[in-house]
């Protein structure tokens, strides 16, 4: 009995992380065209208040693009996890064992999400003005402020 919930417990934990994470439970779960279009619409603020040249300009249209494909992308792919989870919960005997390497895919891909945006976002700033990097960062410190 000990050894079944020294096993159990870290899957059941790792479970509602994932599932947290994965599928928005409890944020924002079914809104994900309202929280896109939001996203776009302050990266859209920001480069109207940076002033972006054209070559800027047409950077971040290729970032917001991109983001974009990607989003809809993971979308497609927190679907079908959602779908091979519910598959295996309906079972009489849920193997939440099964369920591991799918866990352990998406715990990557979201890292992976993560360190490209980062990169992305690292591009886009390195090709702006000192005084456009500036006006971001006040932007960036209002923003801080706002959810402090």
């Amino acid at each position: 009995m000990k050894k079944m919930l020294l096993i159990a417990l870290p899957v059941a934990v790792v479970l509602v992380l994932v599932a947290t994470l994965s599928f928005g439970l409890g944020r924002g779960h079914g809104h994900h065209g309202m929280m896109k279009d939001f996203l776009f619409y302050k990266i859209d603020r920001v480069s109207q208040e940076l002033n972006l040249n054209p070559s800027q300009q047409a950077r971040w249209d290729t970032f917001k693009k991109d983001l974009e494909t990607t989003i809809d992308q993971r979308k497609g792919m927190r679907r079908q996890i959602h779908e091979a989870f519910e598959k295996e919960l309906y079972k009489d005997n849920p193997d939440f064992t099964a369920l591991t390497p799918t866990l352990h895919t998406q715990i990557d891909s979201t890292a992976q999400f993560a360190h490209d945006m980062v990169n992305r976002v690292n591009e886009l700033l390195g090709d702006l003005t000192p005084d456009q990097k500036k006006k971001l960062s006040q932007i960036v410190i209002e923003k801080m402020r706002e959810h402090e």
